[in-house]
């Protein structure tokens, strides 16, 4: 009969598993209390193998592998973050310079620097000199006012432009800091 041929086989597998698993532990004979003797079986796991060492130095290796390559990371995120603020400080500059509010648009040039010593007559044509150079300096001024009246509306149509088509620096900044975390 097929079945009780079956029966016997995976009685035969179970035994030998059996077999093998008792192979991996080692019989300890002990006296108990009562001065018998029994049979104590302790599994030899704790007992290390090449394998085990092997495995050790693999998890090791992995860990440094990874411990190193987050560190690489943090470094390049770094770098890039100091990138970026030196390229905004640049832009910066750009935008207020456009916008007029640098150090460079502020000196003004000075009218003694303009006027050489050489130009300046002597003797009775002073005061008609100093009156033209008067008229000269009134009429500058004008053209100035205007020009920074001109210059005002300019730059608040280009403002309203600017602002509508490109973000601010620090703008930027936030955008990019985000999108690198």
């Amino acid at each position: 009969m097929p079945f009780i041929s079956d029966l016997r086989a995976a009685g035969m597998m179970k035994k030998a598993r059996e077999r093998e698993r008792i192979a991996d532990v080692e019989t300890e004979r002990g006296r108990d209390q009562n001065g018998e003797r029994k049979a104590h079986r302790r599994v030899m796991s704790h007992v290390a193998t090449p394998s085990t060492y092997i495995a050790y130095c693999v998890i090791v290796i992995v860990v440094v592998i990874f411990i190193i390559i987050i560190i690489i990371i943090i470094i390049i995120i770094i770098i890039i973050i100091i990138i970026i603020i030196i390229v905004m400080r640049v832009l910066g500059q750009r935008w207020r310079q456009r916008r007029g509010t640098s150090a460079a648009t502020l000196t003004p040039v000075l009218d003694s620097a303009r006027s050489s010593p050489a130009d300046k007559p002597t003797g009775r044509y002073i005061h008609a000199y100093q009156r033209r150079r008067w008229r000269r300096r009134r009429r500058r001024r004008r053209r100035r006012r205007r020009r920074r009246r001109r210059r005002r509306r300019r730059r608040r149509r280009r403002r309203r432009r600017y602002r509508a088509a490109t973000l601010a620096p620090a703008t930027i900044l936030i955008l990019v800091v985000v999108a690198l975390s």
